[in-house]
């Protein structure tokens, strides 16, 4: 299966771990997997999107819109989740792979109220959610 989903830390945080060749429905059907269990997705503080190990990526043009709508939705759910998008390809990876993953990005950039940022390793975006989830708890 090329997309995996993972609860993390007693449930704080959940993995969505992607390789080899992603489709469109595939990609949906992960995210709509992990919105719709309500109180458990209420209890995450942070989201893993982790993108490199995929090698293709088989989206259609409104798949990011579709995404973004679910994200909308799930944003009411849980407004303080903390998004970290891993994302690291060779130079031989595809234009249109690359385009297609910054459309997704921009879905948690710009249009979801979620703090998100994009990274090169999954250990990278580690520390920085360790960083966030200090400063969050501080500022409480």
């Amino acid at each position: 299966m090329p997309i995996e989903t993972s609860t993390q830390e007693n449930g704080i945080g959940t993995i969505i771990d992607c390789s080899g060749v992603v489709d469109a429905e595939e990609l949906v059907a992960a995210f709509n997997q992990l919105f719709n269990r309500n109180a458990e997705f209420q209890q995450y503080t942070y989201l893993i999107l982790d993108f490199s190990g995929v090698t293709k990526m088989n989206l259609k043009d409104e798949t990011a819109d579709t995404i973004a709508k679910l994200c909308a939705a799930a944003e009411h759910i849980n407004s303080n989740l903390i998004v970290a998008v891993v994302a690291y390809f060779s130079m031989f990876v595809s234009i249109d792979m690359v385009k297609r993953l910054g459309g997704l990005y921009e879905v948690f950039q710009h249009r979801s109220g979620w703090d998100s940022r994009v990274f090169r390793t999954r250990p990278e975006a580690r520390r920085w959610l360790r960083k966030r989830a200090d400063a969050h708890a501080s500022q409480v």
